[in-house]
């Protein structure tokens, strides 16, 4: 059976190269971003649904999931990677922070 995998943060740079990868490998994927842009979805449309998602606006949220649901039918697994810092910012922090803040937004990503 197909997987189905909910993506937060799609618009560029991790988001979006993890939706492409795990749309390669056979999942279906729900691209979530604050501002939809469905040139994501155009790449793949069988496996790739492009929808709105603000992690600040938690009624987004539910209407994300309740939209991926009605596409694929279920979400097996979530990816957030939703509300990055911006590198300059990032590298401002002291080097133990920064490894924190690195671990907390990738540890979960299995």
């Amino acid at each position: 059976m197909i997987k189905t995998v909910l993506i937060t943060g799609c618009s560029t740079g991790l988001g979006h190269t993890a939706a492409r990868k795990f749309a390669d490998e056979g999942w279906n994927v729900v691209a979530t971003m604050r501002k939809p842009d469905q040139s994501l979805a155009a790449e793949n449309p069988e496996r790739i649904f492009v929808t709105e998602l603000d992690v600040t606006k938690p009624a987004s949220i539910g209407t994300a999931i309740a939209a991926g649901i009605a596409r694929f039918g279920k979400i097996d697994a979530v990816v957030n990677n939703a509300g990055g810092q911006h590198p300059r910012t990032f590298l401002r922090r002291r080097p133990w922070t920064r490894s924190a803040a690195f671990s907390r937004r990738t540890s979960s990503v299995r």
